[in-house]
């Protein structure tokens, strides 16, 4: 029975290349990390912002599903945030807390009962929702003004 050995070659030349590849890359992938400052830019920071010099924390604020996350790192306490499973009737035991929501944003009919139950000081909208805004900035019934509009959000507050 014969074996074959086979003979692995390093060679100097080679181990110099990868070896300044590799310093290349790390020294590379720190500099991004030390020089570059990243900072977390939400649709609503400006919003956010204006609340923080206007507000106090313990203000009732309605926003969009997926902002809520973002006003609870900012110390507010929204009507939603993310995390679907905590809004449903099975699990918080009272309301069905989504489903309001999913209603006041697309149906008309429930709007007028959901702003009169939860008296909201202030509402987030994005934008995109234009008819919200709408109905929010004209609804009758009590002091909402639009307070600041950006690009992407509109801070509706009710001032009585």
């Amino acid at each position: 029975m014969r074996r074959i050995i086979t003979k692995f070659i390093v060679n100097k030349k080679w181990i110099i290349n990868y070896t300044v590849v590799i310093i290349i890359f790390v020294l590379s992938f720190i500099s991004v990390f030390k020089y570059k400052k990243y900072e977390f830019v939400h649709d609503i920071s400006d919003a956010v912002v204006y609340l923080n010099e206007n507000a106090s924390k313990d203000i009732k604020i309605y926003c969009d599903y997926s902002d809520g996350s973002f006003l609870e790192y900012h110390g507010y306490k929204p009507y939603i945030d993310a995390r679907a499973e905590l809004f449903l009737k099975k699990m918080n035991k009272k309301e069905n807390i989504l489903k309001e929501y999913i209603d006041f944003n697309l149906d008309e009919k429930t709007r007028d009962e959901f702003i009169k139950k939860y008296n909201f000081d202030y509402y987030i909208i994005s934008s995109s929702n234009y008819e919200l805004i709408d109905y929010l900035i004209n609804y009758e019934d009590s002091n909402l003004e639009l307070v600041y509009a950006y690009e992407k959000v509109y801070l509706v507050k009710r001032v009585s």
